[in-house]
């Protein structure tokens, strides 16, 4: 009984562990979209023009993304 239950929490655990590796993933891969996106209307905008709404727009765009990088980065040390 003790065996069935410790490989029990053993699988719990690897399966947690995937879950968990697959959604910083895909918080990347949206993260490297999302800024992608930021920056082309960024860029679209100083093309049509609108310099100061540009530089708002991207400059937030990159500031918003770092600040989520070193908050992630932050908890990731309290939690070692």
């Amino acid at each position: 009984m003790a065996e069935n239950q410790s490989s029990h929490r053993i699988e719990l655990e690897k399966h947690a562990i995937k879950e968990e590796l697959r959604q910083s993933k895909n918080g990347q891969i949206f993260g490297f979209i999302l800024a992608i996106i930021g920056m082309i209307i960024a860029f679209f905008l100083a093309y049509l023009g609108h310099e100061i709404v540009a530089g708002i727009f991207g400059t937030t765009t990159i500031v918003g993304l770092v600040t989520v990088f070193v908050i992630v980065k932050k908890r990731q040390y309290k939690e070692v």
